[in-house]
């Protein structure tokens, strides 16, 4: 018999005790149910922030600040990367960068590319979020400044006081034959108040076919000045195997290290990059 017909049949009967009784079963399901229904909502849609901390070389640190790290090192290749810049490859030469010596308009430009969107149309970026953006990745080594920033030669991002605003238009660019700088993170150390990222590094161009749609081959080399030829490597989909590259010729790129020097408790900004072999 159906459970509802049996519950009837007690509930409409003459006995007062099972009424009370079944009457207390309903109530203590529906607490039952509501007090799932929280536990399921706390466990399964109630979405908290919550550090994931790991311990290195006994040193307790929170795995959020590698991943920001991790952001500030792909932002600065990004920057560095594009070749209609007069910052072109900047951080991968001979000189040591010094963060609290950096030209501020250098840090302002690594501070706003992330922003950066080449679609042929004005574009306008808050002052607020540059400033963001350049204490994110330099914190107190730098000292925000607002001012028009120098892209090029001949091109300007300017800056309206009025407005705290950047604005930019900027050409799209046939990516296909741009040279580019390839990074790749050799190994991560942990010290007092510190992270020490150690990265290798190599410069490429590309040939293409005779329409300039399609790339052939990346000449590898250490550096932009193209004094030393690492190798010539055929492409599959029009791209670099950095893992091949990394294998085979690791000991002949160039070393950078990259430090981070801690911010505040949930944070670390770059401080230096210095090279440590040619």
């Amino acid at each position: 018999m159906n459970i509802f017909k049996q519950l009837s049949i007690i509930i409409i009967g003459d006995d007062m005790e099972n009424k009370k009784f079944i009457i207390a079963i309903v109530v203590l399901s529906i607490l039952l149910a509501a007090a799932l229904g929280f536990i399921g909502y706390d466990k399964f849609l109630k979405k908290e922030d919550e550090s994931i901390k790991t311990v290195i070389n006994d040193s307790e640190i929170d795995l959020n600040v590698f991943y920001k790290v991790r952001d500030t090192l792909n932002n600065l290749d990004n920057a560095f990367n594009d070749t209609s810049s007069k910052y072109f490859g900047y951080i991968y030469g001979d000189k040591n960068v010094m963060i609290e010596k950096l030209d501020p308009n250098i840090a302002l430009y690594a501070s706003v590319y992330g922003d950066i969107k080449r679609i042929n149309a004005p574009q306008l970026i808050t002052g607020a979020k540059v400033k963001s953006n350049l204490q994110n990745m330099f914190g107190r080594f730098v000292e925000y400044k607002a001012e028009d920033i120098e892209w090029s030669k001949d091109l300007k991002i300017p800056y309206d006081k009025e407005k705290d605003s950047y604005t930019h238009q900027l050409p799209v660019v046939n990516e296909i034959k741009q040279p580019r700088y390839f990074a790749s993170e050799v190994s991560t150390a942990i010290g007092e108040e510190e992270i020490i990222v150690k990265r290798k590094t190599y410069y490429v161009e590309y040939e293409t076919d005779e329409t300039g749609t399609k790339r052939l081959k990346a000449l590898i080399y250490t550096d932009k000045d193209k004094k030393n030829l690492v190798t010539t490597m055929n492409l599959k989909n029009g791209a670099v195997n950095n893992k091949e590259v990394m294998a085979r010729y690791s000991s002949k790129l160039n070393t950078y290290v990259y430090t981070f020097k801690e911010y505040n408790n949930t944070e670390y900004v770059l401080y230096s990059i210095e090279k440590v072999r040619r």
